[in-house]
């Protein structure tokens, strides 16, 4: 029952205006859906990431998470972004027309723009755009935004999205009453992403999301709690048929299987061990005594598996 009324809190349905039954769904969130949609209300995350195994729902929520929030504030200010023009185009903008309409928006074509009307106040918009290179930035640094929302974040680089995330600030009245902490001079804007592992920029996201470990001297104003990452897995997704899908993704190569299918951060591009996997090579043995003596030994193993002591 408690599951049920957390999806059905971030449902979308059009209703009767007369008698407010439900005529139809258009959104209703998985369990794993609903508590992202959660997360993206959490004042502490400043910016989220939704990342792992391909085919859990990531981009959808990460639209419907515009959506509710254009619905919700007048004057709301987003920017929804992939990486080129042809991911946009065969990703969002297949859906967003037809999604904007049924939820009483206009989208406007030429200009690749949803708005939400909102009575004497002004439209709430979600702007989609592109970066086909690191120079393409340009085109967003001159706004501010109550949310940035790069979808498969790990295509991005590092240093021209950080610089990115800096243009989420809001003088929004409204967002900064339903995000911002004021006694921490927080006005509540928001990073809001999804990804799956892998791509160039799948070791800066490791850092800053997951392992919360990025350089402390090039980045000595990181605050880990401002990082949430939420898993994803493939078994997320009830309306995904996982049996047929799981089958299409271990025909892949062992790197992009692990990353597509296990979710699993540790593969990455160029990396020479590809089995390397942290679930089943790494574990937590606990503090370690500062005092203790460190070597390490190397047997090269050209008969046999090598090993590193």
């Amino acid at each position: 029952p408690d599951c049920a009324a957390r999806q059905a809190k971030y449902a979308t349905a059009i209703k009767d205006q007369t008698s407010g039954q439900i005529l139809q769904w258009l959104y209703v969130p998985a369990p794993k859906q609903a508590f992202w949609h959660e997360a993206a209300y959490n004042r502490d995350y400043r910016y989220i990431l939704a990342g792992g195994a391909a085919g859990p729902g990531k981009s959808r929520w990460l639209r419907e998470q515009l959506y509710l929030f254009a619905r919700q504030v007048p004057g709301f200010h987003a920017l929804l972004l992939r990486r080129t023009h042809k991911d946009l185009d065969q990703s969002h903008l297949r859906f967003m027309p037809f999604e904007v309409k049924q939820r009483g928006g206009e989208w406007r074509a030429t200009d690749r723009i949803a708005t939400f009307p909102h009575p004497n106040a002004p439209d709430a918009v979600i702007r989609t755009g592109h970066m086909e290179d690191d120079q393409a930035i340009q085109n967003y640094l001159s706004a501010e935004y109550d949310v940035i929302a790069p979808d498969e974040l790990v295509t991005f680089g590092r240093d021209v999205m950080l610089e990115l995330f800096t243009r989420a600030r809001t003088t929004n009245p409204k967002f900064s009453a339903l995000r911002g902490i004021p006694a921490d001079d927080y006005d509540g804007a928001l990073i809001l992403s999804a990804s799956n592992p892998g791509g160039k920029g799948g070791l800066w996201v490791k850092d800053f999301f997951i392992d919360h470990q990025p350089d402390t001297d090039e980045f000595p104003a990181y605050n880990p709690s401002h990082w949430a990452f939420l898993e994803a897995r493939l078994r997320d997704n009830p309306y995904l048929k996982v049996a047929g899908y799981t089958q299409q993704l271990s025909n892949l190569a062992i790197q992009r299987k692990k990353q597509l299918l296990d979710g699993d951060w540790s593969v990455y591009e160029g990396q020479f061990f590809s089995e390397f996997s942290e679930r089943l090579h790494v574990r937590d043995i606990g503090p370690i005594n500062p005092h203790w003596k460190h070597f390490c030994s190397l047997d090269w193993g050209f008969n046999s598996p090598g090993v590193c002591l």
